[in-house]
């Protein structure tokens, strides 16, 4: 028998698996032929990046109304957004060892950032209240 390699996407459980398969089977290599899922490895890192723009569903609609009167309500909305990073900050990570690197920015770094990608979310926030019509059907052909 033999084995050049092996696709997995679960970590913990699969290295047990290519550790056992390379003491019962001799001609497999273990650890050098175990490849991770590429898609899941792909979907990882574009929830990382897409979690730095996640508004809050209750938020969105406040977001928007904003969005119309920036000029009139800057000093309000970096206190709120504030606010919001506070409890965006308390939540983990918590896919496989994965970390979130916004959480070890400084709270100055943090508002930066903050503000950089604030023109992100509310343009996400303004796609995601436009649902095309194709996403009402049922079946949808690829």
């Amino acid at each position: 028998m033999q084995i050049l390699c092996i696709t997995c996407d679960n970590v913990s459980n699969n290295d047990v698996m290519v550790q056992e398969l390379s003491e019962k089977i001799p001609a497999f290599r273990g650890a050098t032929t175990h490849t991770h899922c590429f898609l899941h490895t792909v979907n990882l890192v574009a929830k990382s990046l897409i979690q730095e723009f996640d508004i809050k569903k209750h938020d969105a609609d406040q977001v928007l109304a904003k969005a119309d009167n920036v000029d009139d309500e800057e000093s309000e909305d970096e206190e709120e957004v504030d606010d919001s990073n506070t409890a965006d900050a308390e939540l983990k990570d918590n896919d496989e060892g994965w970390v979130n690197e916004v959480e070890l920015l400084e709270p100055d770094e943090w508002k930066v950032l903050e503000r950089e990608i604030q023109p992100m979310k509310l343009a996400l926030v303004k796609v995601g209240k436009k649902k095309p019509a194709y996403l009402n059907t049922q079946y949808l052909c690829f």
